[in-house]
């Protein structure tokens, strides 16, 4: 998190920090996700079950499917794998999220170390009322 101090008759206004640090997070949000539109190619160590749920599900074909991965991969890496084998998913490009293990990711440069037999989620934006 950045710091930032903007002092404003000598004191500090709050509101304007809060509205700068959600900026500066959005961007960085953003900015990940951009990169994860690169192509990978890394050496596949491990086999996982990929599930697709909803529009995922749609686009894909596929409710789940074994998938060779790399053993050690970032999050951004495993969605631009999943993009080499199912284009149609960047219409999900951002909105999406990922669980690895039932728990969620962000696509970003966070690293994952992935087993055989692990399950990757694609779970995509969800609407219900």
């Amino acid at each position: 998190m950045r710091h930032i101090v903007l002092p404003l008759n000598g004191r500090l206004h709050l509101p304007l920090l809060i509205a700068l640090e959600l900026v500066y997070q959005y961007t960085t949000f953003k900015t990940e996700q951009s990169r994860c539109q690169q192509t990978v190619t890394t050496s596949i160590n491990s086999k996982v079950t990929v599930l697709y749920f909803a529009k995922s599900a749609e686009l894909t074909g596929h409710r789940s499917e074994v998938v060779p991965l790399p053993a050690a991969t970032s999050s951004c890496q495993l969605w631009a794998l999943l993009l080499e084998l199912h284009p149609s998913l960047a219409a999900l490009q951002d909105q999406v999220v990922l669980a690895v293990r039932q728990q969620y990711v962000a696509l970003g440069d966070q690293a994952l170390l992935l087993a055989d037999g692990d399950e990757v989620a694609v779970v995509p934006p969800l609407s219900g009322g």
